[in-house]
Formats: C-alpha cells, sequence, structure tokens
C-alpha cells in the first residue's frame, strides 16, 4: 500500500511538471488562435462588408472601419504584451493596434495583394478573405455563422 503512494506522487509530480513546464506554450498557441480570429474579423469587416459602399476599395486605416468593427479591442493581438487596447475610437492611436494595413485602399479584385498583417504573428490576410501564416499556410476561420 506504502508503495503504491509512493509511485501514484512521483507519477502525479511528473505530470504536473511536464504539464507546468508546457504552459508557456499552451499560451503562445491559445493567443495565435485567438489573434487569427480577429484578423479574420477585421478581414470580415474591411473584405465583405467596406468594399460594396466605397467602389469597390478596401479601408486605408482602421479609423475609418470604426462603424464595421464597432470596437477598437479587435486591434491588439493577444500575444501584444506591449500594447494595450484603446477604450473607444476617440482615444485610438496606432499605440493601440497590434496589426498593420500593409495595402490601404486596394481593390477588392487584387487578391494577390496582402492588406492586413499581424506584427506580432507575422499572419497575413488578403483581399479575398484569405488568412495565411507566417509559413504560408492557410488559417480557416472559427466562425460559428
Amino acid at each position: 500500500m506504502k508503495r503504491w503512494l509512493i509511485i501514484f506522487s512521483a507519477v502525479l509530480a511528473v505530470t504536473a511538471a511536464v504539464f507546468i513546464a508546457a504552459l508557456p506554450a499552451i499560451k503562445r498557441h491559445v493567443e495565435s488562435v485567438n489573434c487569427s480570429n480577429q484578423m479574420h474579423v477585421i478581414l470580415y469587416c474591411a473584405v465583405l462588408m467596406w468594399p460594396d459602399e466605397h467602389g469597390g476599395k478596401l479601408p486605408s486605416d482602421f479609423l475609418s472601419m470604426s462603424n464595421e468593427l464597432i470596437t477598437p479591442k479587435f486591434l491588439v493581438c493577444p500575444g501584444d504584451h506591449l500594447h494595450q487596447p484603446a477604450a473607444s475610437w476617440a482615444t485610438f492611436t496606432t499605440n493601440n493596434c497590434s496589426y498593420e494595413i500593409v495595402a490601404p485602399g486596394i481593390s477588392k479584385s487584387a487578391t494577390n495583394v496582402v492588406f492586413l498583417r499581424c506584427k506580432i504573428h507575422d499572419y497575413v490576410g488578403y483581399a479575398d478573405d484569405r488568412l495565411l501564416d507566417g509559413s504560408g499556410r492557410l488559417v480557416r476561420p472559427n466562425r460559428l455563422w
């Protein structure tokens, strides 16, 4: 009985140590997934909502998308620990943003031009609503609609 308790305690300690060692990697993965979800929201607004009312062009800056994005909180990557989201569009500056519009005002038909980029994860978004990771793999949206 005592031997079983010692073995169980040792297994539990090793399992806990492995889990604790893996926590930073798990956190980075979750931040990366959340970043891609936020970028999909931004792309959805910029690519699927914006061009119909603006001559087929994508937005030139984030502030002009304030009606579509509703809140500037989407503009700080979950993996960006240096920037804080703006409380409102009135207080939004580039210091409250982890993402950049690489090709401002491009045509929606320019599907081979990078439109949006995450400065933290190096994800890139295109005018056809595609999102690719840093190695060029397609990142699918986790949309519920």
